[in-house]
């Protein structure tokens, strides 16, 4: 009989589809709000001291103001410079606490500041109301001039009591955002992904860090 002929066809099999993976690793998008940047104290200590300074000069000069209140000179121009470092100075020592607490969720010590502004409000129109008593020659009554500077220290006192206490909180918190207490990390992400059927599609998500 003849002889009987296999034939067999042998054909590689397909291989799996791929598993679905991303093309590259996703990429931050956007910075996190907490935990690049420790906040900065800024000039809170130095507008502290220099607050501190100011308020006794500015009261130094209001006894002396006081003590000399009979001659018109000179008693209304120790009192003139003593309104005039008031009004500008007051101002300073305040913004070194709110350099401290720019960008950040510190608060100081708000009472202080409220009421630092009310005394140095009162001072302000105490001290033009004595310098215009001043130029008409009449002598103001015991006390009011030395009332006025130390309610124009006390605002001094206040806003820098509140510089150093914003300082204090500025660097607790850049210490414990160094040593990672405050790392909590969100951040968005996107990514294209190699679906089985070969074809591309994209990945969204959030991703966090603690």
């Amino acid at each position: 009989p003849p002889p009987i002929q296999l034939q067999v066809n042998v054909q590689p099999m397909p291989a799996p589809p791929a598993a679905t993976q991303p093309l590259q690793q996703p990429g931050r998008l956007n910075e996190p709000r907490l935990g690049r940047k420790p906040p900065k104290a800024g000039w809170a200590l130095g507008a502290g001291i220099t607050g501190l300074v100011f308020g006794g000069i500015v009261l130094g000069l209001a006894s002396a103001s006081e003590t000399t209140k009979g001659e018109l000179v000179p008693s209304m121009p120790l009192g003139a410079t003593a309104l005039l470092l008031t009004i500008i100075m007051c101002p300073v020592t305040a913004s070194g606490g709110s350099s401290a607490r720019r960008g950040t969720d510190l608060h100081g010590v708000v009472p202080l500041r409220v009421f630092a502004w009310l005394f140095y409000g009162f001072a302000i129109a105490s001290g033009l109301g004595l310098t215009v008593v001043g130029a008409l020659d009449v002598t103001p009554p015991d006390g009011l001039i030395v009332a006025t500077g130390g309610l124009a220290a006390l605002s001094f006192l206040f806003l820098s009591i509140d510089d150093f206490v914003s300082f204090g909180q500025a660097k607790a918190l850049a210490n414990r955002m160094e040593r990672g207490e405050a790392s909590l990390e969100v951040a968005h992400y996107a990514a294209p992904v190699l679906l089985p059927d070969g074809s591309v599609g994209g990945s969204v998500g959030l991703v966090g860090r603690f």
